[in-house]
C-alpha cells in the first residue's frame, strides 16, 4: 500500500490499530547518510520497549502504571521521491488486545474534533463546565464510547484556551503599583519571575511592616496554598506568623503559577531575601514538590506537616480502619500523646500489629514522614505550639470573601493591603489593653504578679492555665546529685510520668515534655517544682522569651533614619506634600529679602525639578528586585522590556466553573429542565428560553441547567448563522463545513425552535434528516 506523507502513513496504521484493539506510537527515523532526506519511517505498538525509571531513589506523590511489554507489533514505511510504501510489518503481539467497549480509551485514537472544540467553546463560553459540557455531549451522541476525547482531554484543551483570554495590561498595572508602594514605604520589598515570552508566572511581596513583624515573629511561618483567586487561577500562597497576642500576622503574600518544585524554590528563597532569616519552624501540608523546595532552601528549619490534613486524609485513604474508634485513638496517641521517640515507636508498632496494617502503603508512606509531623521528633524547635496550617487557612477563607472570577492581580493586592490593616488594627487595640492594665488575679502570688506585667492578656492566660494545673502534679520520687535535683511527677489519675531536672547554682530547670522548648513558656511540671522547693517570685531573665512579652516590637526601628516604620508606612501623599510645603515656605521666605538670595533659590529649584525628572524617567520595568525606582500609576514604563500577564492555567484539582456570586448563594426556586425531555419548554424566543415548567429542585444529573442552554444556544447559533452566510457553500467549501459541524448536528435539535437558525443550516451543509 502507498501513501503520500507521514501524517497519511500514521492515520492508516492508526484506523488499523483502534479497529484491532492497540495503540501505536512513533518510533525510529532513518535519514540518507549525510543528509536530511528521510528514507524511512516507523510506527510501533505503543507497549514497545520496557520503561526506563530514572526516579527510583525519589518518592513519587502518584506512581504511574507500568505499561511498556516489549511488543514487537510494528510498521515501517521506505519513502523514496514522496512515496510512502510498506516494507515491513509485524502484527505479532506479546498482550491482550482492548476489548471493544474500552477502545475509546486507547491514547492514539483520543482526540477533539474541530467542531467538538467550538461546541465546547460555546459551552465554556456561557460558563458551563469542561465536565458538564462533555457530559451532554456524551449523552447527545450516544455514550461515552461514541466520543473520542476523555474528562482530562476536555480539561486540558479548556486550560490552552485560557491562556489567550487575559488583558495585557494587569501585570504592567501591578508593576506600577509596587513601584508606587517603594515611594509611600521605602522597605517595601517585591520580586517577580518571568518566562521565557516575557510573561508573569511568580511575584511575592511584603511591605515594611511585614519585615518588623517578620523580625518579632518570623520563628514560625504556616505556609499553606490550598487557595486560588483571580482570573488567572494562580495559587495564592500568604506567609502567616503568630504575634504575641496569638493573632495571625501577614509576613508576606506570593502568587504562584504552579506547584512545582521550582516554583516553590523560587518564592522561598524571595521569602529569604526579603526577610533575612529563614524560620525555626515551617508549617506546610504534604507536597513532595514544596518538601523538596524547603530542603533546598531552609535546611536547618524544622518542616512540620499539618495535623488537620493528615487526618482528613487518613479518612478516605483508610476508612476501613480510621471508622474504628479504637483505631481512631491509637492514631491520635501517635499525634498528641507521645513524648518520646520510644514511646511512639512502640505506640505504633501495637497499632500496626493490632489493626495487621503493616503492608498498608498509606501509612507506611505516613511513617517515612515521621519526623514531619509527630511532636516527639520535633521537641527542641520552636514551633508556638501550632499544630497544622488552618491559620493560614482562615487567612483564605477572609480573602475568598472578595474573590471574583475576573478580579485582577492589582485588585487582590488592593484587597490583601485592607486585610494587613484589619489586622494590624485589632494589633494595636490588643496592644492598648495590656498596656492600660493587667488581669485580675485570684491568687496574687509573686509569680503571676510578674507574668501579668510581663506577657500580653493572651499570653498570660495561657502561663496562669498552667500555674492552675500545677497543683494536680504529684511529686512521686526525687533524688540529687552533687549539682542536680531530679524530680518525677505524675498527675493524679494518669500513668505518665515527667522527670523535671533543677540545677539551683545557676537556676537551670528542665522538663521531659518540653513544652518550654517548643512554646517558650513554663509548663506545669517546672511550676510545681518552683512551688515547693524554691521562693520564685519573678521569672528569670534566661527564661523570658521576648516574643509573647508586651515589649516584644519595643526598640525595633528598620528604615534608615532610625524611625518607626509604622510612621513612614502610613503617610498620605497629602501629608508628604504639606511637610514639603513647609520647607519650601521656609526657604522662600528667607530667599524673598534679597535679589542674590531669591536667584539662588531660583537655581536650586530649577536643578531639583530637573533631577526628579530625571530620575523619574530612569524607571525601568526591568528592575523587578526591591528597586529604588518610583512609577505613578498613569505613568508610561520603558519599552525595553515588556512584561505581559500570566497565562492562565487551570490549577490541578480546581473547577474551571465560574465563582458565584452572594445573590445567587442565596436560596431561591430552581426552574430546572432535563435537557433530554424539550417538551417542557412553554414558550422560547430569539436566543433562547425565556419560561420553563418547574421541576424538581435538585439536580440529580450531570447535565446543564435549562438557563445554561438557553445561554449556550445564542452562541452556537450565532456562530453557526454567521459562517453559513459568509462562506461560500461551493464544492469543497461544503464538505468542509460539514465535516466541521458534525458534532454540532448531534446536539442541536431541528425540529425544536429553540435553536435558531438551526434547521436553515441543515438544510444548507446537507445535514438535515427527514
Amino acid at each position: 500500500m502507498i501513501v503520500y506523507s507521514e501524517n497519511e502513513a500514521y492515520e492508516l496504521y492508526n484506523r488499523y490499530a483502534l479497529e484491532k484493539g492497540f495503540s501505536i506510537r512513533k518510533h525510529q527515523k532513518r535519514y540518507v547518510h549525510g543528509t536530511n532526506q528521510l528514507r524511512e519511517r516507523s510506527f510501533v505498538c505503543s507497549k514497545q520497549g520496557f520503561r526506563y525509571d530514572y526516579r527510583e531513589l525519589e518518592i513519587i506523590k502518584r506512581e504511574q502504571l507500568d505499561t511498556r511489554t516489549g511488543c514487537m507489533a510494528c510498521i515501517s514505511f521506505k519513502i523514496d521521491k514522496g512515496v510512502w510504501e510498506i516494507v515491513r510489518f509485524n502484527d505479532d503481539h506479546n498482550h491482550d488486545l482492548a476489548l471493544p467497549e474500552h477502545r475509546h480509551l486507547l491514547r492514539s485514537g483520543r482526540s477533539i474534533p474541530t467542531a467538538t472544540k467550538g461546541v465546547i467553546d460555546s459551552f465554556v463560553n456561557a460558563g458551563i463546565g469542561p465536565t458538564k459540557a462533555r457530559s451532554y455531549i456524551a449523552k447527545e451522541m450516544g455514550g461515552v464510547t461514541n466520543i473520542t476525547f476523555t474528562s482530562r482531554d476536555c480539561h486540558n484543551y479548556v486550560q490552552s484556551r485560557r491562556l489567550n483570554l487575559i488583558e495585557p495590561t494587569d501585570a504592567q498595572m501591578l508593576i506600577n503599583h509596587f513601584k508606587l508602594k517603594q515611594t509611600q514605604d521605602p522597605m517595601f520589598f517585591y520580586t517577580m519571575q518571568l518566562d521565557n515570552e516575557n510573561r508573569l508566572t511568580n511575584f511575592f511581596w511584603r511591605d515594611g511592616i511585614s519585615k518588623l513583624d517578620g523580625d518579632c515573629f518570623g520563628d514560625v511561618v504556616i505556609f499553606d496554598t490550598t487557595f486560588r483567586t483571580n482570573k488567572y487561577n494562580m495559587v495564592c500562597a500568604p506567609f502567616v506568623g503568630i504575634n504575641h497576642h496569638w493573632q495571625n500576622v501577614l509576613l508576606g503574600c506570593a502568587f504562584l503559577l504552579d506547584e512545582t518544585t521550582s516554583s516553590f524554590t523560587w518564592v522561598f528563597e524571595a521569602f529569604l531575601e526579603a526577610m533575612g532569616k529563614a524560620p525555626e519552624t515551617i508549617f506546610t501540608d504534604q507536597d513532595q514538590a514544596m518538601a523538596n523546595a524547603i530542603q533546598k532552601v531552609f535546611p536547618n528549619t524544622c518542616h512540620r506537616l499539618c495535623d488537620w490534613h493528615i487526618f482528613k486524609n487518613a479518612a478516605l485513604k483508610i476508612p476501613h480502619l480510621y471508622g474504628k474508634s479504637d483505631f481512631q485513638k491509637k492514631f491520635s496517641k501517635c499525634f498528641y500523646g507521645c513524648d518520646t521517640e520510644e514511646e511512639f515507636e512502640l505506640t505504633w508498632k501495637e497499632m500496626i500489629e493490632k489493626w495487621n496494617a503493616s503492608e498498608n502503603k498509606w501509612l507506611k508512606t505516613l511513617y517515612s514522614l515521621k519526623k514531619k509531623w509527630c511532636p516527639a521528633f520535633s521537641h527542641d524547635f520552636f514551633s508556638a505550639n501550632v499544630k497544622s496550617t488552618q491559620r493560614s487557612e482562615s487567612m483564605n477563607n477572609v480573602f475568598h470573601r472578595v474573590s471574583r472570577k475576573t478580579l485582577t492581580l492589582t485588585e487582590f493586592v488592593d484587597h490583601y493591603e485592607e486585610t494587613t490593616e484589619k489586622q494590624r488594627e485589632a494589633e494595636t487595640n490588643e496592644d492598648f489593653r495590656s498596656n492600660q492594665g493587667k488581669p485580675h488575679l485570684r491568687v496574687p502570688v509573686g509569680i503571676l504578679n510578674h507574668a501579668a506585667s510581663l506577657y500580653t492578656c493572651k499570653i498570660f492566660g495561657m502561663f496562669n492555665k498552667e500555674f492552675e494545673s500545677a497543683a494536680a502534679e504529684n511529686i512521686v520520687e526525687h533524688f540529687s546529685d552533687v549539682t542536680t535535683h531530679f524530680y518525677t511527677l505524675q498527675k493524679e489519675g494518669y500513668r505518665r510520668k515527667h522527670i523535671v531536672q533543677f540545677k539551683p547554682f545557676d537556676f537551670t530547670i528542665t522538663c521531659s515534655c518540653k513544652k518550654f522548648e517548643a512554646m517558650g513558656l513554663w509548663c506545669c511540671h517546672i511550676m510545681r517544682i518552683l512551688n515547693v522547693n524554691t521562693n520564685t517570685t519573678r521569672i528569670p531573665q534566661q527564661y523570658i522569651v521576648r516574643r509573647w512579652t508586651k515589649r516584644a516590637k519595643e526598640g525595633m526601628t528598620i528604615d534608615r533614619y532610625n524611625e518607626p516604620i509604622q510612621t513612614k508606612a502610613k503617610e498620605s501623599k497629602t501629608t508628604r506634600l504639606n511637610k514639603l510645603m513647609r520647607k519650601a515656605f521656609y526657604a522662600m521666605n528667607l530667599a524673598a529679602f534679597d535679589e542674590k538670595t531669591v536667584q539662588m533659590s531660583e537655581e536650586s529649584m530649577e536643578h531639583l525639578i530637573q533631577k526628579i525628572t530625571d530620575y523619574k524617567r530612569s524607571l525601568d520595568v526591568s528592575d523587578t528586585t526591591n528597586s529604588d525606582s518610583v512609577v505613578q500609576p498613569n505613568d508610561t514604563l520603558s519599552d525595553k522590556i515588556t512584561v505581559l500577564n500570566p497565562p492562565s492555567l487551570r490549577p490541578k484539582g480546581e473547577t474551571n466553573a465560574r465563582i458565584k456570586s452572594r445573590n445567587e448563594k442565596r436560596k431561591r426556586k430552581t426552574t430546572n429542565v432535563d435537557p433530554r425531555n424539550i417538551s417542557n419548554v412553554s414558550q422560547t424566543s430569539k436566543h433562547g428560553v425565556k419560561g420553563l415548567t418547574p421541576s424538581s429542585p435538585k439536580k440529580k444529573n450531570n447535565f446543564p441547567t435549562s438557563n445554561e442552554l438557553g445561554k449556550c444556544s445564542e452562541y452556537l447559533s450565532h456562530d453557526l448563522y454567521a459562517i453559513l452566510r459568509l462562506t461560500p457553500l461551493q464544492g469543497h467549501d461544503t464538505e468542509l463545513i460539514a465535516n466541521q459541524y458534525r458534532s454540532l448536528a448531534l446536539l442541536l435539535n431541528p425540529q425544536n425552535n429553540r435553536f435558531p437558525f438551526a434547521d436553515q443550516a441543515f438544510r444548507l451543509i446537507g445535514l438535515h434528516e427527514a
